[in-house]
């Protein structure tokens, strides 16, 4: 069904409230407690930012449960985000921050004096189909970043075809997320779980650097479900894990072995490619 991210996700709270939506670490977000923190931050952004319906919202933040709320508190107050890394040149934030015509950046100082809220209320969200979401730029290797417009039908619609592409079914699934929140295959792994009342599971920054951690990470939090690159599949030993039942890869040539340690363990392999192949406008 096609309609605004927001709506979906609110569909979610009401039908899955007390299930987690969002994990990092130790710390944990019900459907309940992550609509009540995004509305308490929209409303901050309203009343005290003056952000608006057609916003464009940049976020540099830190890796955290916190970059949910924020990313569901800009589209909750009407508005659009782009994401930015805190490894970006500050002349690339700048330049970003002009071409967006940014009132202010949402950083971990101003999400903090904005949770302190208690209008917990839910915005008079504005948002159509049609309107913005997100915003990706460009690494702007050949000049400067391009911004890569992201429509609410856009993100629903993509996150749609995925799934069925994918062929995920009703049941729960934990969902890891490895990429950083600036990629735009990032908007899958965060709304393919909070459209569907899945629970996003975030892993800490330097996962990826130590296998036999993520491994056990990944048996931990009972992980059925990731997407990740090909070479990041095949250095898994997938007899170790417990709970996964589906990995899908992007970005690379897959290597034959891949094929034998997921086939040889009950995993199935998904090859989708790239982000560009799934959307569309």
């Amino acid at each position: 069904m096609l309609n605004t991210i927001i709506t979906r996700f609110e569909e979610q709270v009401e039908k899955v409230s007390e299930q987690n939506a969002v994990v990092f670490g130790q710390k944990k977000l019900n459907y309940r407690q992550l609509d009540k923190k995004s509305n308490i931050v929209a409303n901050y952004l309203i009343k005290n930012c003056q952000v608006k319906h057609g916003d464009i919202v940049p976020l540099l933040l830190d890796r955290s449960e916190n970059m949910i709320v924020a990313i569901i508190a800009v589209l909750k107050a009407g508005a659009a985000y782009t994401a930015l890394s805190k490894q970006y040149p500050q002349n690339r934030i700048d330049f970003i921050r002009e071409q967006t015509n940014a009132a202010i950046i949402v950083d971990d100082k101003l999400l903090s004096q904005a949770l302190v809220g208690t209008d917990s209320s839910n915005p008079d969200c504005k948002h159509g189909i049609q309107d913005l979401a997100y915003v990706v730029y460009t690494s702007g290797t050949t000049g400067h970043p391009k911004g890569v417009l992201h429509s609410n039908l856009s993100v629903t619609s993509h996150i749609d075809s995925y799934w069925k592409a994918i062929g995920l079914s009703d049941e729960h699934y934990n969902m890891l997320f490895l990429v950083n929140y600036v990629f735009s295959v990032a908007t899958t792994q965060i709304f393919g779980a909070l459209l569907h009342g899945d629970t996003l599971v975030i892993s800490n920054s330097n996962a990826v650097e130590d296998i036999d951690h993520l491994e056990r990470y990944i048996n931990t939090e009972k992980i059925n479900y990731f997407q990740c690159t090909p070479s990041l599949a095949n250095s898994i030993d997938f007899s170790r894990l417990t709970s996964v039942k589906t990995v899908a890869v992007a970005g690379e040539k897959i290597p034959r072995s891949l094929f034998t340690n997921t086939h040889d363990n009950q995993v199935t392999l998904v090859n989708v490619y790239g982000q560009s192949e799934f959307q569309r406008a």
